[in-house]
């Protein structure tokens, strides 16, 4: 007679690690966006004289670095939440967040691309095709843990409406790509609308 399906054992020392590297990497990701600004290079001399115009030229990056910021912002807050639902956790459940973590560790590049080229459509489509990834891995995560089980039974009943509100990121992201390849420049308004509208997951 097979032995009866035993639940996964809670392990918080194993979690705690696992939300201690990825808060980790978020925090090398997010301070890694400024190294995108390019800080004018004068001299005094020149600086008296250009100094204000190089700053206004550097503002694309600097709106880009703050509107990458904000939204790790999101991804963090959305994954701590997230793991703060977990009991326990398997080596499936392991690599997709490592395969988050690296897409997170490499937002810096693509922000970098776009601030620089803001008005040139590969450059946004680059953007909106790495945040929408990063969306899709995002609820693969919470579809994957109520698969397996591996969620607090408080949460075993939600998950299922928490996956539909994880999935409006990737779905504005990918649904502006059609629109940066005819009008680059209005695309990234469409990215606003997350602000209002994203439900933080797991909310409790």
């Amino acid at each position: 007679m097979p032995e009866p399906r035993r639940a996964p054992t809670e392990d918080p020392v194993g979690l705690g690690r696992i939300v201690a590297f990825s808060d980790g990497v978020f925090a090398v990701a997010i301070t890694l966006l400024v190294l995108a600004i390019d800080a004018p290079k004068l001299s005094d001399a020149q600086a008296e004289d250009e100094l204000t115009e190089r700053l206004f030229d550097a503002a694309s990056q600097i709106g880009v670095y703050f509107f990458t910021f904000a939204l790790i912002g999101l991804f963090w807050i959305g994954h701590h939440r997230f793991f703060s639902e977990i009991r326990d956790f398997d080596t499936g459940l392991m690599a997709l967040n490592l395969l988050y973590l690296a897409l997170i560790a490499f937002l810096p590049f693509p922000s970098s691309i776009y601030g620089d080229h803001a008005d040139v459509e590969a450059a946004v489509v680059f953007f909106a095709l790495s945040m929408g990834v990063i969306g899709l891995v995002d609820a693969l995560m919470l579809l994957y843990a109520g698969r397996r089980d591996l969620l607090k039974r408080r949460f075993m009943d939600d998950w299922r409406s928490s996956l539909r509100r994880n999935l409006v990121v990737p779905a504005v992201f990918f649904g502006s790509i059609p629109i940066a390849l005819v009008a680059p420049a209005v695309a990234p308004w469409t990215w606003l609308v997350l602000f209002p509208i994203t439900r933080f997951p797991l909310k409790r």
